[in-house]
């Protein structure tokens, strides 16, 4: 076989952190990939996760002496999903979190370091692991790409970039390959051939008649994701046949930072978890908190929603310390936190007396001291918090973030049809896949499901074509 055919490659369909980390394992077994890209640049959405990757039961955790088990994992993750605290963990979950900790260590057996721990919001333990240089998905999915690059170079993977999926082609029963138009010279009809096709292409957060069709009281909301977000992946997957689940569960993160010289912007920049696990503050016009910053994003988000006027992100210079590599970025480069010498100066900005912002500040440390909240908040990082301190303050909106729903999977990362029937040649991680989150994702949760249903899905592949034999996960 030539080195120009690549007939007997997997094509995998997006190149995000979930579409990188399956092209990586099958690469690594000795099999060859087709990475087909629509943008001009690879790393999608992936790139813009901030706060980190989930895992339980990992080195660093027991390094830090961090108590957590894959079943308190597995626990918070159903119960987030579902929100009856009784739920039972189900076959997806269970797959996600017993790979966490190996797909952590994969990840830093390619060169990336991921030591520093943060306990989000919805979590039992600190299993949120992130670089010490700040945002996670960055490093994380452009780190492995440069390893799936290398394998371009040496003429074992071919990526087509500008290539606009339009369907799938289906032969035999099997799924072989697909068509798609390049954006780049608008030739149309193109197609690519192979011995399966995996679909990491994301979910559709921009895509405004999806979300009129699937979650028509969203579709009006700004967005974290880019304008790639248009979710042809589960499109095409549906129209030969592919099942899809939980469409109408689209997450809405409570926190993206409004750019005050472009408030009506569509996208927003995502204000990460990690701020508010170090001891952010949201408050309201009037200077009161109102939320459980640590609750899970639905509730946060349902709060927010009951505010009058605009609701404002503050970190004091403890919070600061713990993720400074984030705020200075926001601070400095997305220009969305202020610095404020003292409460007496935000109070003045907001029009409101220092004394709100006083009350609130000892009703939380006081808060602190007892161990509870009315708020039911668990912990209380960031106290004490005084108006002395100088402020970093953003404000911030409820933002569409993440599609819950998508492709119907097994926990081998195969598609299933509208029978439950596994659809052969097809398989789907990621985003684009449905079912791993419920409801509800927990925090922290979508890139660990990238690397982990990746690497499934990329096994799964070479289980197929070693017609049986599987190479280690």
């Amino acid at each position: 076989m030539s080195a120009d055919d690549f007939s007997d490659a997997i094509i995998v369909v997006g190149a995000g952190l979930s579409g990188g980390s399956c092209a990586l394992t099958i690469l690594e077994a000795g099999k060859r990939v087709i990475l087909v890209e629509k943008e001009k640049k690879l790393g999608g959405n992936s790139v813009r996760a901030s706060s980190g990757i989930n895992a339980s039961e990992t080195h660093h955790q027991k390094d830090q002496n961090v108590p957590d088990t894959n079943e308190l994992f597995a626990h918070d993750t159903a119960y987030s999903s579902t929100k009856d605290i009784n739920a039972k963990p189900t076959p997806l979950i269970q797959t996600l979190v017993v790979n966490s900790a190996d797909g952590v260590r994969w990840l830093e057996n390619h060169g990336l370091s991921l030591p520093v721990l943060s306990q989000c919001g919805g979590h039992s333990a600190a299993r949120t692991h992130r670089p010490t240089s700040g945002a996670a998905g960055g490093y994380i999915t452009l780190g492995l790409l440069r390893h799936v690059k290398k394998y371009a170079k040496q003429g074992k993977c071919k990526i087509i970039k500008t290539a606009k999926m339009t369907s799938l082609i289906k032969e035999g029963g099997r799924v072989v390959g697909l068509r798609y138009t390049n954006t780049k010279t608008g030739a149309t009809n193109q197609s690519v051939r192979g011995q399966g096709v995996v679909m990491a292409t994301g979910g559709f957060c921009y895509n405004i008649d999806m979300l009129k069709q699937y979650s028509p009281i969203n579709a009006g909301l700004s967005t974290t994701n880019g304008h790639w977000a248009n979710g042809e992946g589960m499109l095409v997957a549906r129209d030969i046949g592919a099942k899809l689940v939980d469409m109408a569960c689209v997450q809405v993160h409570p926190t993206g930072f409004i750019d005050p010289k472009e408030p009506k912007a569509r996208e927003k920049t995502l204000a990460a978890e990690c701020l508010r696990a170090a001891g952010a503050l949201l408050i309201n016009q009037e200077g009161h908190r109102f939320v459980n910053e640590l609750g899970h994003r639905d509730d946060v988000t349902s709060a927010e929603k009951g505010q009058k006027g605009k609701i404002r992100l503050v970190l004091n210079p403890i919070a600061v310390a713990e993720v400074e590599p984030h705020v200075r970025m926001y601070t400095n480069f997305f220009k969305v936190l202020k610095p404020y010498k003292d409460s007496y100066a935000l109070a003045k900005d907001m029009g409101i007396s220092v004394d709100a912002l006083k009350d609130t500040f000892d009703t939380y440390n006081e808060a602190a001291r007892k161990g509870w909240c009315p708020s039911g908040k668990p912990r209380f990082p960031g106290t004490p918090y005084r108006i002395d301190q100088e402020l970093r303050v953003g404000f911030v909106e409820p933002v569409l973030h993440y599609v819950m729903g998508g492709i119907s999977i097994n926990p081998d990362s195969q598609a299933l049809d509208n029978n439950d029937r596994v659809i052969p040649g097809l398989f789907a991680c990621g985003e684009t896949a449905g079912g791993v989150h419920g409801r509800n994702r927990l925090a922290g949760n979508s890139l660990v499901e990238c690397v982990v249903y990746g690497r499934v899905a990329g096994n799964s592949c070479i289980k197929m074509l070693n017609q049986g034999r599987r190479s280690k996960l």
